[in-house]
């Protein structure tokens, strides 16, 4: 195991959730694209979970994060926001919230029931990039899309599909180059060292 887990907040939804979780001071980074990374140390084996609130994943065994000092495909950097020690990971407190809001399906189980024409194209690169965050290949994403599609009313062309979900690809992949992976907190000490204060 990786003893480190990483709350991934993004966006509004993200911000929101995090104002409503009593989570302890931790080491946490800035992330260029506005979110923020919360590390903290974990003592047994936890799986990294997409959106277990709104806007928030977990990041653990098997998951990554890009860390400090990247360049983000926005032209912000990540930079330390809090260089301290890493507090123990809680996740009873992400169940808790987690079975509170599992009676809505939110936006993706909506969107997933079809849409109609004029929300069609954004809903599709919205479930396109949920899909390729959740780890599935090109192959996958695509499967799962078309049969989406057919429950629009009316359907998107086949070719305003698939560059919807090209488009999407590429963008997850540039966002996805070449991660560091941090593995052990010796690991994150070390590298955190080299910055200095």
């Amino acid at each position: 195991i990786s003893k480190v887990a990483v709350v991934d907040v993004d966006g509004k939804e993200g911000h929101a959730s995090l104002k409503d979780l009593d989570l302890d001071p931790t080491l946490s980074a800035l992330t260029g694209g506005g979110g923020i990374h919360m590390y903290y140390s974990i003592s047994e084996p936890t799986r990294s979970r997409i959106r277990v609130v709104d806007g928030i994943d977990i990041r653990a065994d098997g998951g990554y994060v890009v860390l400090p000092p990247s360049l983000h495909k926005s032209g912000r950097w990540y930079v330390w926001k809090d260089v301290t020690v890493l507090a123990p990971f809680d996740a009873s407190l992400f169940e808790t919230k987690a079975r509170k809001g599992s009676a809505s399906p939110g936006w993706s189980g909506e969107a997933l029931q079809g849409v109609h024409q004029g929300s069609r194209s954004v809903t599709a690169a919205r479930l396109a990039g949920r899909y390729f965050g959740l780890g599935l290949d090109l192959d996958e994403v695509w499967m799962l899309m078309t049969g989406w599609n057919k429950r629009n009313s009316p359907p998107l062309s086949t070719p305003e599909l698939d560059r919807t979900v090209i488009a999407i690809d590429r963008k997850h992949k540039a966002a996805t180059k070449d991660p560091v992976q941090i593995k052990t907190l010796a690991q994150l000490r070390t590298m955190l060292e080299g910055l200095g204060d």
